[in-house]
């Protein structure tokens, strides 16, 4: 009989020592606060936990009230070493320095006898420092951005555990644990850990988990509010989560400039009745002007969803430092958010979508998303 997919995670978890947890690019807070729930659980388990993921829009600071995991990094670089091999069966080395400057490194090789001849060198990748890759709200391998340019070949030598709530998931791992029932990733998440060891959640983890899924659900507001999502909640409040504190820093503290930016874009928004869209745009100089980044435009587009109740598809376009043009949309209310997600070529990040636009101005980038739309 075939094991379940929750066994096979938790013997592949327990028999690795070096663990690699991917998220995807520009990640949801449901999948961050997951892989610092894994995080501090592998750390527990005596295993070496590395968290990496493509940051762009600084979600990560959202979660600063939590936990936060020693090992995280934002790029792969450097993940693998380069063997430089040299054949001693008939030419034992006696000597081996190095210098490096500026320009080059230089390897000097002393042979106990004659000459080195060439052949017996070779060059050759190294083994992955970590034998286990646990992806997280990754619905396809080059869904990590710009890590997968630096360290392709990760998703073909090292096994890969994909974890993911999402219909479009590409189930590309060696172990799928792909469940579109589930309210959120910490949802799952949380089943996984119990089944590591039933006594891992202490508060530090609780309250990781119980942020993912208090953000997946809106507070328990939204269309993924389930009955095991709200029983699952309150396990975590009884192993320590602060749900007022979680609920306080996720929603109720909105500072002086998130509200600056609020109003501008308030200032300057559409309202397309004939389609149910709302849009707005966002300038470079907006950020500028009210010290904001896009890290604060999902909170925004919350709370333009609030104010429009009749909207069914909600997009806020801006410019980055060097006046590329992006997109996030929320497509949450229309009845085929996929095949809306594939016209603008979206990436999915909880429930909002994010895309870049080919268009040079914010101008024209709107009036090609209101087509693609339409």
């Amino acid at each position: 009989m075939s094991k379940d997919n929750t066994t096979q995670f938790r013997e592949f978890f327990t028999k690795a020592q070096k663990i690699l947890l991917l998220l995807p690019e520009n990640p949801s807070l449901d999948a961050i606060s997951a892989a610092y729930a894994l995080t501090h659980a592998g750390t527990k388990e005596s295993k070496k936990m590395t968290l990496a993921f493509a940051d762009p829009h600084h979600k990560q600071e959202t979660l600063s009230f939590l936990t936060v995991p020693e090992n995280i990094i934002h790029s792969l670089f450097g993940m693998r070493d380069f063997i430089l091999s040299f054949s001693t069966k008939h030419n034992p080395i006696s000597n081996v320095r190095t210098e490096k400057n500026t320009e080059h490194l230089d390897i000097f090789i002393t042979p106990e006898r004659g000459a080195i001849d060439p052949r017996d060198f070779s060059f050759s990748p190294a083994r992955f420092g970590h034998d286990l890759v646990i992806t997280l709200g990754l619905t396809e391998r080059n869904g990590i951005g710009a890590l997968q340019e630096q360290c392709p070949d990760i998703f073909f030598e090292v096994p890969i555990i994909n974890i993911d709530n999402t219909t479009n998931n590409d189930n590309f791992g060696q172990i799928n644990i792909v469940d579109v029932t589930a309210s959120s990733i910490c949802e799952i998440s949380m089943r996984l850990i119990e089944s590591i060891n039933s006594t891992l959640i202490d508060q530090t983890i609780a309250n990781c988990l119980l942020t993912g899924i208090i953000s997946a659900t809106d507070s328990f507001q939204n269309k993924h509010t389930t009955p095991a999502a709200m029983r699952r909640a309150s396990t975590l409040i009884d192993n320590g989560a602060q749900q007022q504190t979680i609920v306080q820093h996720l929603y109720k503290r909105q500072s002086l400039s998130l509200l600056k930016l609020w109003g501008r874009i308030m200032s300057r928004m559409v309202w397309d009745e004939k389609n149910f869209v709302v849009y707005a745009s966002v300038s470079q100089k907006d950020f500028h002007d009210t010290q904001t980044t896009a890290a604060d435009l999902p909170k925004i587009i919350a709370k333009i969803k609030s104010n429009y109740a009749l909207g069914k598809v909600f997009f806020i376009l801006y410019e980055d430092s060097s006046h590329a043009i992006h997109g996030l949309v929320d497509f949450t209310r229309t009845s085929d958010p996929a095949s809306l997600a594939d016209k603008l070529g979206t990436r999915s990040a909880d429930d909002i979508y994010t895309f870049q636009s080919e268009d040079t101005t914010l101008e024209t980038a709107i009036k090609t998303v209101l087509i693609k739309l339409n």
